[in-house]
C-alpha cells in the first residue's frame, strides 16, 4: 500500500515536466502534502479504535422505477453548486424520512455508475432507506443563493470510522470511485461535506487527526480540490459528547498542513435528543436543523453568497 501511495505521489509531483526548475513552489507543496501522507497513513496502519463502532443498518440500494433519470450534462454550470456528501449514517439516508417528493432542481449523481437522476429520499449512493439533511440543504441554496441548480454526490456509509476512509481503510476506494464519476461526466465539486466521528467518540485525537489530513490529502491528489467543510460530530446513543474528539475536529481547518483546504462545518451535537429519533439518527425536526446548520457554515465561509440574506427562511441560525 505505501509503495502505490508512493509511486502516486511521486507521479503528482513531478508532472508531465518532471523537474523542470518553473515547477519549483508546486513541486514543493505536493512534496510535503505527499510526505505527509506517507507517514499519516504509516500511523493510521496501526490504528486500534477500541470506542464503539455503530452499526446501523446499511443498504445499497438499485434504482427503483420512481427515480426519474436526467442528463448529466444539465449540471455543467457555473450556476450549479455540487456537494460531496459523505462521513457515517448521519451523512446518508439514515434519518427520518416521510416526504419522498422529487427536487425538480436538484440531482443526484449515482457514484456507482455515474448516472444522474432528479434528487429524491433515498438519495442514490449512500447506506439507508430513510432520509438525509442533503435534499434539505439543496432547497435552501436554490431559495437562498446565487446557486439556480445543486448536484449532490452522496457516498456515506453508516457505523464507519475515519480509518476506515483514510488509505488503507476498506472504504477508501470510494474516493477513487467517485473522482471517476465526476471525471467521466466531466463535472468538478465546488463543496466536499463531510460528516463523521460518531464512531470515533474514544479514538485518541492525534490518531484522528492523523487519520483525517491523509484521507483529506489523498482525495487532492485525485482531483477532489473542492474546500471541505468538516462537522464537529461525537454524539450518538449511549456515547456523550466526545469532547477531546470535538476539539480534535474543530482544529482541523487551522492544520499548517491542511491550510486553506479544509473549513469549519456545523456543530451537530447541538442537536439534543428532541432532533433525534434513537438518540443518535436525526428526526424530521432534526434534519430540518442539520441541513440550515450546514447552509450556516457555507455562509460563513463566503463560499456561498446569498441572495436575499434579510428573509427569515435565509438568514444565519
Amino acid at each position: 500500500m505505501l509503495g502505490s501511495l508512493h509511486r502516486m505521489c511521486s507521479n503528482a509531483v513531478t508532472g508531465s515536466c518532471g523537474c523542470c526548475a518553473r515547477e519549483t513552489p508546486r513541486r514543493l507543496r505536493y512534496t510535503l502534502m505527499c510526505g505527509w501522507l506517507l507517514f499519516a497513513t504509516a500511523v493510521t496502519a496501526g490504528i486500534v479504535v477500541t470506542g464503539l463502532v455503530l452499526s446501523p443498518r446499511e443498504h445499497r440500494i438499485d434504482v427503483p422505477l420512481e427515480y426519474t433519470a436526467v442528463n448529466c450534462s444539465s449540471f455543467d454550470s457555473n450556476s450549479t453548486a455540487i456537494i460531496l456528501a459523505f462521513g457515517q449514517s448521519n451523512s446518508a439516508n439514515h434519518g427520518s424520512a416521510t416526504s419522498r417528493r422529487e427536487h425538480p432542481a436538484v440531482g443526484n449523481l449515482r457514484v456507482e455508475d455515474a448516472s444522474c437522476y432528479i434528487a429524491r429520499s433515498p438519495l442514490l449512493g449512500a447506506t439507508g432507506v430513510g432520509g438525509s439533511p442533503w435534499p434539505e440543504l439543496a432547497d435552501k441554496l436554490l431559495n437562498c443563493s446565487t446557486y439556480e441548480r445543486v448536484l449532490i454526490v452522496p457516498f456515506g456509509v453508516g457505523g464507519t470510522t475515519i480509518r476506515m476512509w483514510a488509505p488503507g481503510g476498506e472504504h477508501h476506494p470510494r474516493i477513487a470511485t467517485v473522482a471517476r464519476a465526476l471525471e467521466h461526466v466531466g463535472l468538478r465539486a465546488t463543496h466536499v461535506l463531510f460528516h463523521q466521528g460518531e464512531s470515533d467518540a474514544h479514538t485518541d485525537p492525534i490518531e484522528y487527526t492523523a487519520a483525517f489530513t491523509s484521507l483529506r490529502i489523498a482525495m487532492i491528489l485525485q482531483g477532489l480540490d473542492a474546500p471541505m467543510f468538516v462537522a464537529v460530530a461525537s454524539l450518538c446513543g449511549a456515547n456523550t459528547r466526545s469532547e477531546p474528539l470535538r476539539a480534535a475536529q474543530q482544529a482541523l481547518p487551522d492544520s499548517d498542513v491542511l491550510a486553506g483546504s479544509v473549513f469549519a462545518g456545523p456543530d451537530t451535537d447541538v442537536l439534543g435528543e428532541s432532533f433525534r429519533f434513537d438518540g443518535c439518527h436525526f428526526n424530521e425536526q432534526g434534519l430540518t436543523a442539520h441541513a440550515d446548520l450546514w447552509f450556516s457554515a457555507l455562509q460563513v465561509s463566503g463560499t456561498v453568497v446569498s441572495s436575499r440574506p434579510m428573509t427569515p427562511v435565509c438568514s444565519l441560525i
